[in-house]
């Protein structure tokens, strides 16, 4: 399944995941629906390098990188490809290392640089 509500989003605008099954038709459904719904997300396509998730901006808000992992937590995406797209300001927030995103984010870099 694929979409795209943008044509070409400038360089590094752009999250590249290796996509994975789905449980059924639904479960795949949804997971789009959830996906192009968020705001930070312009389009969402399928290519041969994988699920390409295009961003209206190079680093997401605060709430849409929260989003972007909890989409991808649920549904057993790496959560790395997000990192590089957090905004060097909210850092802070989520270097929590007792959040479950902690430990792929950082692993052993605590200051999370």
């Amino acid at each position: 399944m694929t979409s795209s509500t943008s044509a070409n989003p400038s360089e590094g605008q752009t999250i590249v995941i290796r996509e994975r099954p789905y449980r059924s038709y639904l479960d795949e459904k949804y997971f789009y629906t959830w996906l192009e719904s968020l705001d930070d997300v312009v389009a969402v396509r399928g290519t041969a390098s994988g699920l390409c998730i295009d961003l209206r901006d190079k680093l997401l808000s605060r709430s849409g990188a929260y989003d972007l992992l909890a989409l991808l937590a649920r549904y057993s995406y790496p959560l790395i490809p997000v990192r590089p797209h957090i905004d060097p300001g909210d850092l802070a927030y989520f270097r929590d290392p007792r959040a479950y995103w902690f430990a792929e984010l950082f692993g052993n870099d605590s200051q999370g640089n």
